[in-house]
């Protein structure tokens, strides 16, 4: 999945099919996950409630006179009804979230996706998928049996063709390899002036990458480069990147920008739960859903 993302991200035109998949459709991000499974949720309580009580890590809590205002919310509670999808909590006395209620009880009442997860999980998983596959596999064999039978010198030109396109890809593979057998060329690759080695590099042996040449990687030109650089820095804890992750909070790129939030839950410092709640109430994307923090 992870190269995947980052063939999206490297193509102009993957990149726009990505950002529209991620903007418009229900499956966005882990959106279809229910809400008590979901990486992050960011729930946005009245602050005329009670004490919380219990909160999961990995949920960010944002309580609010204006729940209906934090626009990235996944979930809102409040203790009574309002003018944007919520629920209403039990005033019983007891804590919001106990027996982390919240996430397991209440959100049953605000799960538009339970008949759309069932039905996905019945074609991938059931049969489907993989009928499916084979069945465009033989349909693509047959056809290119048969016109090499009529026309050898087109099957011909169609073979060299996707050979042609998957030239990137073996250069990859072999620079790779020359890297996972050459660990000391990782700052040689790191620092180069080829996209694909930078690339090779942070996703290879990021461990190995230094601190400068990573925040010099936070700002590459290639996204996808920007977006393991992140995943490093939010590994390490790197507080003294803390200034350039905040930077791509406001990439162009959705998948950077979710990336970024990620980092901040990772790093932690005061600063980086700030901007998460400011991303919380202003990107209506949701670009914060995969973070790991506690608020």
């Amino acid at each position: 999945m992870t190269h995947i993302r980052d063939a999206l991200v490297s193509s102009p035109v993957l990149s726009r099919v990505s950002d529209f998949y991620y903007r418009h459709t229900l499956l966005a991000a882990d959106v279809i996950k229910p809400v008590a499974a979901r990486a992050q949720n960011i729930i946005a309580v009245s602050a005329d409630l009670g004490p919380i009580g219990p909160m999961p890590h990995g949920t960010l809590w944002v309580r609010t006179a204006d729940p209906c205002g934090v626009r990235a919310a996944r979930l809102v509670v409040a203790p009574g009804p309002l003018p944007c999808p919520s629920v209403v909590a039990k005033g019983d006395g007891r804590p919001l979230n106990a027996g982390d209620r919240v996430l397991r009880v209440l959100a049953r009442d605000a799960d538009p996706n339970r008949i759309m997860r069932g039905s996905i999980g019945f074609f991938l998983f059931s049969g489907p998928l993989v009928a499916l596959f084979a069945f465009v596999l033989s349909l693509a064999a047959l056809c290119l049996s048969r016109l090499a039978a009529r026309a050898p010198a087109t099957a011909a030109a169609l073979l060299a063709l996707y050979l042609f396109a998957c030239m990137p890809a073996a250069r990859c593979a072999a620079l790779k390899v020359v890297l996972e057998n050459r660990p000391e060329k990782v700052s040689e690759y790191a620092t180069s002036g080829s996209e694909t080695r930078r690339y090779l590099a942070v996703t290879t042996f990021p461990g190995a990458v230094a601190e400068e040449t990573l925040r010099r990687m936070l700002t590459d030109p290639s996204p996808r480069v920007r977006i393991n650089a992140l995943v490093e820095a939010g590994r390490r804890r790197a507080r003294g990147l803390l200034d350039e992750v905040v930077a791509l909070t406001r990439d162009p790129e959705l998948n950077v920008r979710t990336k970024a939030c990620w980092a901040l839950g990772r790093i932690g410092a005061g600063k980086a739960l700030d901007e998460l709640e400011r991303i919380a109430r202003e990107d209506p994307s949701g670009t914060c859903a995969t973070t790991r923090t506690r608020r």
